[in-house]
């Protein structure tokens, strides 16, 4: 599944978005930065017609995008939300529970994508999304 992630991002057309580094380095930790070395290094292996050097180059700048955001910007890697814990559950009077670290991980991945970008646009979005 971890391989497949990365994957998926190295071989995409488009550099990786903020939302899917955050998304892949929760779910890789940081076995993300083998992965990405492990699979340009499987690519690398590839010989005649199966290799495409504007594919090769590609996948070099997406895991530059990757190692760099590992290595240079842990804001992103681990951002700080907006809202904790305790201020989701006294401003909109809920208790503890799953629901809270849900709910943070939603903000967090609105935080990243540029959405939400002040504690009152937080706290908007997360009562808009609390289930009914």
């Amino acid at each position: 599944r971890r391989f497949s992630h990365c994957e998926r991002l190295m071989s995409s057309v488009e550099a990786p978005k903020p939302v899917a580094i955050i998304d892949f380095y929760r779910d890789t930790t940081a076995t993300g930065v083998d992965l990405v070395i492990t699979n340009l290094a499987q690519y690398q292996t590839r010989i005649g017609a199966e290799f495409s050097q504007a594919e090769w180059l590609q996948r070099l700048r997406n895991a530059k995008k990757l190692l760099h955001s590992w290595f240079e910007e842990p804001e992103l890697i681990h951002p700080v939300p907006l809202l904790n814990g305790d201020d989701i559950m006294q401003q909109l009077d809920l208790k503890p529970g799953p629901l809270i670290g849900e709910l943070l991980d939603r903000l967090i991945h609105e935080q990243v994508a540029g959405t939400v970008t002040t504690k009152t646009e937080a706290l908007d979005y997360v009562a808009s999304v609390l289930p009914d």
